[in-house]
Parts: C-alpha cells; sequence; structure tokens
C-alpha cells in the first residue's frame, strides 16, 4: 500500500518516545486507514462506502481523544 501520510511532519523523537504504545499503533493505524480510504475513493468512486470507512476511522479517533489526554502542570 501506497503511504500518503509520510509526507507529513513528524513529531521530535522526545515527543514521539514519550506516547504510550498503544497510543502510537492506533495513530499508526488510523494513518493506514486514511490511506485506504483515499485510495479506494480515487479508484472505486463510491461515496457509499467512502463513508462507511470514514465511519470506522473516526471511531478511532473518538476512542483515542477519550482515551488519552496531554496534562499540562503548572
Amino acid at each position: 500500500m501506497r503511504r500518503l501520510w509520510q509526507k507529513t511532519i513528524l513529531p521530535p523523537p522526545v515527543v514521539r518516545e514519550a506516547m504510550p504504545l498503544e497510543f502510537r499503533k492506533l495513530g499508526f493505524s488510523m494513518h493506514q486507514d486514511f490511506d485506504q480510504l483515499a485510495l479506494d475513493a480515487e479508484s472505486m468512486g463510491d461515496i457509499r462506502h467512502s463513508m462507511t470507512q470514514l465511519g470506522n476511522v473516526m471511531q478511532k479517533c473518538v476512542a483515542c481523544h477519550a482515551a488519552y489526554r496531554i496534562v499540562v502542570e503548572r
């Protein structure tokens, strides 16, 4: 599979290392899903299929935002 997201800017290594493993796995999985959505949308042109894929990816977004928070101590 072509990895479209690899062209994005990655956070600095110190930030990546501070991220929990499950967070990183979920993020990587989400990026793969968005890549597949883009490729399928381009090749299939089926809006219903794309919307189903988008709904599935968005569930990962919601799960991640519900589970992980950055807390700034003052």
